[in-house]
């Protein structure tokens, strides 16, 4: 075995791409996963569930009843600030009509509120991200489409760098 492959070895083993620790990982959420071809991410932008339970499972079966694969989101941000994975960066994501093929979809389960726990999870998560695709400038769903999410506290938090 030699470097490159005890590396890519590594990699897999833990389940999370983490850059030789230069970029800590988020527990239990993938970043990108070694090898994957993945579109180029320009942007990110904020949606929000206006709810207050999404999971994966159920943001799939939303999604599909509107003609979607599957979740459409690249990370969603439960009330708690647990990341869950949604679909994976190495595909194009279904949150943005016209912007999907550059912009990560993250979805705050929220009816229009931010906690201090989503907020912290959701900038480690956005660093992250930028230490792997570089600037990756917010915007908020309504800024690209005919929609009033992610709600105004929401797109002021964006607006005002509370989120970052």
């Amino acid at each position: 075995m030699n470097f490159k492959t005890v590396l890519v070895c590594a990699f897999l083993s833990v389940g999370i791409f983490s850059c030789l620790n230069r970029i800590p990982a988020i527990e239990g959420v993938v970043i990108a996963a070694e090898g994957a071809v993945s579109p180029q991410w320009k942007e990110i932008i904020v949606h929000y569930s206006y709810s207050t339970h999404m999971s994966k499972e159920q943001c799939n079966d939303w999604h599909k009843e509107r003609g979607f694969d599957d979740c459409g989101y690249a990370y969603i941000l439960s009330p708690e600030g647990r990341i869950e994975e949604g679909r994976s960066l190495d595909r194009i994501g279904a949150h943005a009509r016209g912007h999907n093929a550059e912009a990560i979809g993250i979805v705050f389960v929220s009816k229009g509120q931010l906690r201090r726990e989503q907020i912290e999870s959701f900038n480690d998560l956005h660093k992250k991200l930028e230490a792997i695709y570089g600037p990756l400038p917010l915007r908020v769903h309504k800024e690209v489409g005919a929609t009033e999410c992610p709600g105004e506290l929401i797109t002021e938090a964006v607006k005002a760098c509370v989120l970052k």
